[in-house]
């Protein structure tokens, strides 16, 4: 009887230990994507952000531009067409620490070809603002500042910066070697980090 009541007793400090814990969702403004839409969301627990991420509507799959103009950038070319929504994140998480997320339509895939050659999206979390976006220009001096390496203690060990991936907006790509040695024709579900510096900080 004795080990019933402890067993009860644990229990009941369980349930409560949960009902105390405030979780929640929250969402960003809706975007039309398509034919539907596509939102930015952050869960909450205690106050604080814990996960975060895009969804968006199946029909967001359907009417997506096909035709759109070739970029005009002349230090890079291999670029390939894109469409990009900006999602807003919920005001309670903003900058804490990302401030706005791309969400990028590549119609026709972009390099390297044999990974990513077909059409899909990217979803790219930024700490800058929109207005410090536009001043990556990926051209002279600013094309320096996008190569300065970041302090090895924000690379994983296993990611490296290819060549001739500055990319105006968004900043110098590293990408996870392992791509390219198991993978050569399917796109799967792959995390790359971009850095730019900014202010003597490379972000």
């Amino acid at each position: 009887m004795r080990i019933r009541a402890i067993s009860a007793l644990a229990l009941l400090l369980l349930l409560s230990g949960l009902a105390l814990a405030d979780s929640h969702f929250s969402k960003g403004p809706a975007v039309k994507v398509g034919n539907g839409k596509a939102w930015a969301w952050v869960k909450i627990e205690d106050g604080k952000p814990v996960a975060t991420g895009v969804s968006f509507s199946e029909k967001a799959l359907d009417g997506l531009p096909t035709d759109l103009p070739m970029p005009d950038m002349p230090g890079m070319p291999g670029a390939m067409p894109l469409k990009e929504w900006v999602l807003e994140l919920p005001k309670e998480i903003r900058g804490m620490p990302y401030d706005h997320v791309g969400f990028d339509w590549n119609p026709k895939g972009h390099d390297p070809m044999t990974i990513y050659g077909v059409p899909h999206f990217d979803v790219h979390f930024y700490v800058l603002s929109q207005d410090e976006r536009k001043g990556i220009t990926a051209m002279g001096d600013d094309l320096n500042r996008c190569m300065k390496a970041p302090e090895k203690i924000y690379i994983p060990v296993s990611y490296i910066n290819p060549p001739g991936t500055v990319v105006p907006l968004m900043g110098n790509h590293w990408i996870d070697s392992h791509i390219t040695r198991i993978r050569r024709q399917a796109l799967h579900n792959d995390f790359c980090l971009r850095f730019v510096q900014r202010q003597n900080r490379v972000l």
